[in-house]
């Protein structure tokens, strides 16, 4: 049951998993109470289907009833704690309750660098969540100096084309995107472009990410046309998230018919996902 809920929330299809979890949750509690060690990876996966369902209320009750589980049984120091302490910040940074969000993330920080080196995947996830949340705050120099360090030692761990690699690049260039270093925010996102194209196909999400990104920065440079082409090879790929696109000042200049064609071809991309096997309704 737990297998096929994650693999039901690896879909998108979070109310198939949501109901496994309930089940296996209340089996779980029955045969094992509720402070067993699966009970307990039980209920944090229910979280984050809550997280992705962004139903935040409920996500942050079970994520805290985790995380203090965890520190009282398992200790601040457990991998399991210092994880479920970092889901719990992002949930804080979404409900806009950014003290508590911040001290989560220093402090799972500050111990998973101690407990675990500098090096430790888990370590790298957690520097890069606090990167993004400096980034959502317009604090641009900390995100900075984040991602230029977890890019160094995710190159030299990871290797250069890991996917994660790709991603701290797409953050540090769009920190340089909105602090109008145009040049350097394109000469990243086209580096990232070109790798994600090559590892992961033209059409995968990330590689659509890339190519909008691309799209905003010549936006602002008044370079009209190539940024309609930017914008198109997205929308031919599959791009869905209409409101973004819709509503991103960065794209203003690009207004006109030309726009609004694409605009109706991302909502006819959104309409046509919602009709794929395995995807679940959206209100």
């Amino acid at each position: 049951m737990m297998r096929l809920a994650g693999a039901y929330s690896r879909l998108g299809r979070y109310a198939d998993a949501e109901q496994l979890y309930l089940k296996s949750l209340e089996l779980q509690k029955r045969l094992f109470g509720a402070e067993d060690a699966r009970t307990r990876t039980t209920t944090y996966n229910l979280a984050l289907v809550y997280v992705r369902q962004r139903r935040l209320r409920e996500a942050e009750a079970l994520l805290a009833q985790s995380l203090e589980a965890g520190r009282r049984l398992d200790g601040d120091k457990d991998p399991g704690t210092l994880t479920t302490m970092t889901s719990l910040g992002e949930v804080y940074q979404d409900e806009g309750r950014r003290a508590e969000a911040e001290r989560l993330y220093l402090e799972a920080l500050e111990t998973g660098t101690r407990v675990w080196g500098p090096e430790h995947h888990d370590l790298l996830m957690i520097r890069n969540r606090l990167g993004l949340f400096y980034q959502d705050l317009g604090r641009f120099t900390e995100a900075e100096k984040i991602y230029l360090e977890n890019l160094e030692v995710q190159r030299r761990v990871l290797g250069a084309e890991h996917t994660d690699v790709l991603w701290t690049m797409n953050n540090l260039a769009f920190v340089y995107q909105s602090e109008g270093r145009l040049a350097e925010a394109e000469h990243l996102h086209r580096q990232t472009l070109e790798m994600r194209s090559r590892i992961l196909g033209p059409r995968h999400p990330d590689t659509l990410v890339s190519m909008y990104n691309l799209a905003c920065v010549c936006a602002r440079e008044k370079r009209r046309a190539e940024a309609l082409d930017w914008l198109r090879q997205d929308v031919e790929g599959g791009d869905i998230d209409f409101d973004s696109m819709a509503k991103d000042s960065e794209l203003e200049s690009l207004h006109g018919p030309e726009f609004d064609a694409l605009l109706a071809q991302v909502h006819r991309n959104a309409d046509a996902a919602k009709l794929q096997p395995g995807n679940p309704p959206t209100n």
